[in-house]
């Protein structure tokens, strides 16, 4: 098993869970691996559409909306 394969499985078992931004999750592959390889990693799976700040930030956004806990 290939390095970059180790860390992006490490980087699906973190993501099952729950979404992260692109500096949460590479902050969590950096404890383990090195950082050339997790931002190998990391670009990929912004290429895949796997991780995506913008999408994050509307889904956390949308959810205090929805609480009634919005700007005004």
């Amino acid at each position: 098993m290939s390095e970059n394969t180790r860390i992006l499985s490490f980087a699906f078992r973190f993501l099952s869970r729950r979404d992260f931004s692109k500096r949460e999750l590479e902050e969590k592959l950096k404890e383990k691996f090195g950082e050339r390889e997790v931002e190998e990693v990391i670009r990929y799976l912004e290429k895949k559409g796997l991780i995506d700040d913008k999408r994050l930030a509307k889904k956390i956004m949308d959810k205090y909306m929805e609480k009634g806990k919005g700007y005004y």
